[in-house]
């Protein structure tokens, strides 16, 4: 009977007791999917440094840009400044002032420009228009 009895106990395993092969496959998934969780991690944090480096630079960038501005809204507050921009951009003047304006010879420039544009149908029309075109450029 004893014999029996150990027989049988050995016939009925505990059906939650986990087969090694399961356990191990089961601790390879965990350990790949946890690398590759870190990797992607680690990725993310340099594409973020990258940007925060971008950002920083950014930033100085603005902060000279914006002392350049205070500086020219500082001197552009002073008296010979606001002279400046009244007489050379609005065309003011002090009293008792004259101005004293020069007139470019424009006809003669304009003349020169356009002949140097001329090609050599327009200077050969120039010459013999009334011949091959009567009624042309009148």
């Amino acid at each position: 009977m004893v014999a029996q009895f150990r027989k049988t106990k050995k016939r009925f395993k505990n059906p939650f007791v986990l087969h090694p092969f399961i356990v191990g496959l089961s601790l390879l998934f965990i350990i790949t999917f946890l690398g590759v969780s870190n990797w992607k991690i680690v990725q993310k944090r340099g594409e973020f440094n990258n940007k925060i480096e971008i950002l920083r630079t950014e930033l100085q960038k603005l902060e000279e840009r914006n002392k350049i501005l205070k500086e020219e809204i500082r001197r552009a507050q002073t008296e010979e400044t606001i002279e400046e921009i009244a007489r050379n951009q609005l065309n003011l003047k002090k009293p008792g002032e004259r101005i004293v304006g020069i007139i470019k010879e424009a006809k003669k420039e304009e003349k020169k420009e356009k002949q140097a544009k001329k090609g050599f149908w327009d200077k050969f029309l120039e010459i013999f228009p009334s011949q091959f075109f009567p009624n042309f450029r009148e």
